[in-house]
């Protein structure tokens, strides 16, 4: 099989959260691409939610801040989606929080784009920012 190929099941297999494909494509040589809009595997375990594909990828040296072509980050994907436990995962792992999009931190993102998925807000930035002093 073709590397072209096993960077393509790769992709497939992150976006299905299928940790032991993952596992399996990486150990036979399956390089870390992007598809066409430069979304990673990483990317697609954010977007789709699976905390543990996340961490498969992450232990195995996945850019955590990989950008797509319209620059967007894991982190992003993850919290557009209301997937709280991989945004808390990947800025456990984040040596920084200063990724932007567009020049917006990922903070005053999850903020604006995340106000559909108000338990998410509640359960993240309420951690920041004790929550009395959001006004909706």
């Amino acid at each position: 099989m073709s590397l072209v190929d096993l960077g393509k099941r790769l992709l497939e297999a992150a976006r299905k959260g299928q940790d032991d494909e993952v596992r399996t494509l990486m150990a036979n040589g399956a390089p870390f691409t992007t598809d066409w809009l430069g979304t990673s595997p990483l990317h697609l375990a954010a977007q789709y939610g699976h905390y543990s594909t996340a961490e498969v990828l992450l232990r195995a040296g996945v850019s955590r801040d990989a950008r797509t072509k319209v620059d967007r980050t894991p982190l992003h994907m993850a919290a557009a989606d209301g997937h709280t436990h991989i945004v808390e995962l990947l800025i456990r792992v984040s040596e920084m929080l200063c990724i932007s999009l567009q020049n917006i931190n990922p903070i005053n993102y999850i903020i604006m784009s995340l106000i559909r998925h108000f338990s998410l807000c509640e359960e993240f930035i309420g951690r920041l920012i004790p929550i009395r002093y959001f006004y909706w």
